[in-house]
């Protein structure tokens, strides 16, 4: 695991919520402090606000994802490759998970881990993809 999936995933446990404990462990790639990536991500928890739609962790990976294309605006082949690198992403994580959807993952786990908070694996995963795309020759690569 590396370091920014066991702070992701520690942030976690201790009361952040899924999307926040992305987010906040890699405030520097979104190019913010810790506390504003926290108050950002707020409401993306528990699928959007608690709806329980799109996993708050994906939704965060996404916004990550961007952070490191720096897509500018009017930038259509910019916005072909953030498009690419999301369905990408995505595919990935359903790979291991079969949804994105929070509903879905909560089900899921429950069936093998019933604690108040039984996201970590998903909040993992998200970390593992970012990294990958990160990839070894960046300033971001560990924390």
């Amino acid at each position: 695991m590396s370091k920014r999936q066991e702070k992701a995933v520690m942030l976690y446990k201790s009361g952040y919520n899924c999307a926040q404990a992305v987010a906040i462990a890699y405030s520097d790639v979104l190019g913010m402090s810790e506390e504003k990536a926290g108050a950002i991500f707020s409401g993306f928890g528990g699928g959007f606000g608690g709806q329980h739609e799109v996993c708050g962790a994906v939704s965060a990976m996404t916004a990550v994802l961007g952070a490191l294309l720096d897509v500018k605006d009017g930038d259509a082949e910019g916005k072909k490759k953030i498009y690419s690198r999301v369905q990408n992403a995505c595919k990935d994580f359903k790979k291991a998970h079969e949804s994105i959807i929070c509903r879905t993952l909560l089900v899921n786990a429950k069936k093998v881990d019933e604690s108040p908070k039984p996201c970590s694996h998903y909040i993992a995963t998200c970390c593992e993809i970012i990294d990958t795309s990160i990839g070894k020759n960046s300033p971001f690569t560990e924390q």
